[in-house]
């Protein structure tokens, strides 16, 4: 078993432990790692790759948050000695791009992140399909979400 290709989708929020246990599988392996984040586009909206969403929406904040979502991808794996090569990427569904990414890309590893504790039941529907549909093997790593267990904590 070789892995030669890392795909870390980010979403905001969890991925800097998720590209960081993907940049340490990376160094081990001399693999590369790409880290894309996905903005979900309604179908009311273009989806035009090069044309940038109007400004003072919240899908422009959104791509805002994406650019500084990936810029810290890069960072952390520089603090590894692993190239982060990253894209932002509008979709209409988040699981069927990663599942098309895995398949043009040649990827061996999806690396996702997902929120756990008392306020998250269950796996969530991006990270279910990706499961299921993949081609190639899938890492899920599970993050304590602070505020539910800072809620259930007090009840």
């Amino acid at each position: 078993f070789s892995l030669k290709k890392i795909l870390v989708p980010t979403r905001g929020g969890i991925e800097t432990e998720v590209v960081q246990i993907a940049c340490s599988i990376a160094k081990v392996n001399k693999a590369e790692v790409k880290a894309v984040n996905i903005i979900d586009v309604p179908f009311s909206l273009p989806l035009e790759p090069n044309v940038p969403f109007p400004v003072y929406t919240p899908l422009h904040r959104r791509s805002l948050l994406a650019e500084a979502i990936l810029k810290r991808a890069q960072a952390i794996g520089g603090e590894f000695g692993v190239q982060v090569n990253t894209e932002i990427i509008k979709s209409r569904s988040i699981a069927k791009t990663i599942l098309e990414l895995v398949k043009e890309e040649n990827i061996d590893l999806v690396v996702l992140g997902e929120k756990i504790g008392p306020d998250h039941k269950g796996l969530g529907k991006i990270t279910e399909e990706v499961l299921e549909n993949a081609t190639c093997r899938v890492w899920v790593c599970g993050n304590v979400d602070s505020n539910s267990v800072k809620n259930s904590g007090s009840q």
